[in-house]
């Protein structure tokens, strides 16, 4: 009699056990809920040139000799041509101290408070005086005209201030 009693005891068990694995495996599993925001997916590079300084950055207080370095997109960097030749997609970089961007088709004054680079070069290095400075990056064409586009010129300001002097050695 116990042997039959385990076996229904064990029969009934066994059978408890199938029921909720078959109940769990059938059951509609519960989906998130919506989301407000659709997932992140990774921004599209631009294809618009633009003229950038790589340093220094805007805001920054640095003290001279003031290495600059410039930077483009989209765009060929190279050195201007003689006689001048405009080559589509290709520039070279102008700054200026303490003015703002040049309405396009503006030929680049070669006077202050500009500065070319014709050879097509990106850094540049120069002492100026304690102050603040208004920084402006312009691309121009092979006949050194400013482009069409927002991208060819960019402003950023900087503080120059004098450097720390150095504690006489002991």
């Amino acid at each position: 009699m116990f042997s039959r009693n385990a076996y229904l005891v064990g029969s009934v068990v066994a059978s408890a056990a199938l029921t909720v694995a078959l109940g769990a495996c059938s059951e509609k599993k519960a989906e998130p809920p919506p989301t407000t925001t659709p997932p992140t997916t990774l921004e599209a590079k631009s294809t618009e040139p633009r003229v950038f300084f790589v340093s220094p950055q805007d805001g920054a207080e640095v003290t001279s000799p003031i290495s600059f370095e410039f930077g483009a997109e989209n765009v060929s960097v190279d050195p201007i041509e003689d006689p001048l030749v405009v080559k589509p997609g290709s520039i070279h970089y102008h700054i200026g101290y303490n003015t703002d961007c040049l309405p396009a088709g503006e030929v680049i004054p070669t006077a202050e408070p500009w500065v070319h680079f014709g050879d097509g070069s990106n850094v540049f290095e120069t002492q100026l005086d304690p102050g603040s400075y208004k920084l402006t990056l312009q691309a121009g064409d092979g006949e050194h005209r400013t482009l069409e586009g927002e991208g060819f010129c960019q402003n950023i300001s900087i503080t120059v201030v004098e450097a720390a002097e150095e504690a006489p050695a002991e």
